[in-house]
């Protein structure tokens, strides 16, 4: 049996690059398994996933959400992942 130790960061914060980064850090370095990014839970423009990235499936939603804040969003996740992805950790988002 393979178990399972992972981290869930950023809910309710808004995504913070240092943040996510010492986050990802700590994953690495404790051996988790995986990595869960969660958006922001209590804001409706920013709100979990579908506020964080231009998500085909909520693409009716693009047009409110804050394009600044998904740009800075998407950049940050990318580094974040690249990191992890090179040291074997699994990511979700």
């Amino acid at each position: 049996m393979k178990i399972t130790n992972g981290i869930s960061v950023s809910n309710p914060v808004d995504f913070e690059r240092e943040y996510l980064l010492h986050t990802a850090n700590y994953a690495i370095a404790h051996k988790q398994t995986h990595y869960q990014f969660i958006g922001p839970i209590h804001n409706p423009i920013k709100g979990n996933v579908d506020g964080m990235i231009y998500y085909r499936k909520y693409a009716r939603f693009n047009s409110v959400k804050d394009k600044a804040y998904v740009e800075y969003c998407l950049q940050i996740t990318n580094e974040v992942l690249d990191k992890l992805s090179s040291a074997g950790v699994k990511s979700y988002m």
